[in-house]
């Protein structure tokens, strides 16, 4: 069946299927009505215009939200080397990366900080309605 035919994909193909499931699923719990929800699927795959009434982009997207995801990939791309001297590799010993880590953990306080106020301002600037209200 369709279990055995997603199991015999190559890796990545079967975490994007995982993906766009998850993203079809996430539509039909954000849409009032099946009909919205066929229409977002639509616009979604380019088959009809997006209604900018319905979900008008200015209400997701302000300069606020654009200067926070700025310094989050700013910061985060700092990070990346750093966070590589500290996971574990083959043939470290655990001791040694909570050593590293400890060294270097006001450096990780500082853009945990970071990441956790850009996600406060993400999450406050934007409309977020419970989504299991409707249920």
């Amino acid at each position: 069946g369709l279990g055995a035919f997603v199991a015999s994909l190559w890796r990545p193909l079967r975490h994007l299927y995982l993906l766009v499931l998850v993203v079809i699923g996430w539509v039909f719990f954000r849409a009032d009505t099946i009909g919205q929800a066929l229409h977002f699927l639509a616009a979604m795959a380019g088959l009809s215009p997006g209604d900018p009434l319905v979900a008008p982009l200015a209400r997701f997207v302000n300069i606020r939200i654009l200067v926070a995801l700025a310094a989050g990939c700013v910061f985060a791309c700092l990070a990346l080397p750093k966070g590589r001297s500290w996971m574990p590799l083959t043939g470290r010993p655990q001791a040694a990366t909570g050593l590293l880590l400890l060294r270097d953990g006001g450096a990780y306080a500082v853009l945990l900080a970071l990441f956790a106020a850009t996600a406060i301002m993400i999450a406050s600037g934007a409309y977020n309605p419970f989504i299991y209200y409707r249920f």
